[in-house]
């Protein structure tokens, strides 16, 4: 007789497949039925969101907004204008260069993209380095404006 004649005296029962996901039975864990035994099943705790909505100083969704300008370039405003033109947000909108948002106009932010041979009278409207430069170069003037 050697091991490998030998024969068992019973059959091998085969085992019952059980749920996926782990060796722990039938349901895996999870119990019976509902939204919680159910794949993909992920349910956020009420005091969470209530937290979220909350505002304030820093934390979560409290990322520094940055400020939007409506941008204007100087050699849209040098095809658009005549020289010796004073411009100004109400200006701008007449034009069409700009929209209102609402009630108001957002701020408006001039470009130096290129030298200009026209020159402007700039009120109320923040200016470039570089379009502050080509301004003074065509003879223009920037009133109360802002970097």
């Amino acid at each position: 007789m050697q091991i490998h004649t030998l024969k068992s005296s019973y059959k091998y029962k085969k085992t019952k497949r059980i749920g996926r996901g782990g060796k722990r039975g039938s349901y895996s864990g999870k119990g019976q039925k509902g939204q919680k035994s159910r794949a993909g099943a992920k349910i956020k705790p009420a005091i969470r969101e209530l937290i979220m909505r909350i505002p304030k100083k820093r934390g979560l969704g409290f990322a520094k907004r940055a400020k939007k300008y409506d941008i204007v370039k100087l050699s849209v405003l040098e095809s658009k204008f005549p020289s010796g033109s004073h411009i100004n947000p109400g200006v701008l909108v007449k034009a069409g260069l700009i929209y209102r948002k609402g009630n108001r106009t957002a701020a408006i932010k001039i470009l130096g993209d290129r030298q200009i041979n026209k020159k402007f009278y700039i009120a109320r409207c923040l200016v470039t380095d570089s379009a502050k430069k080509f301004l003074e170069l065509s003879g223009g003037t920037i009133e109360s404006a802002k970097k």
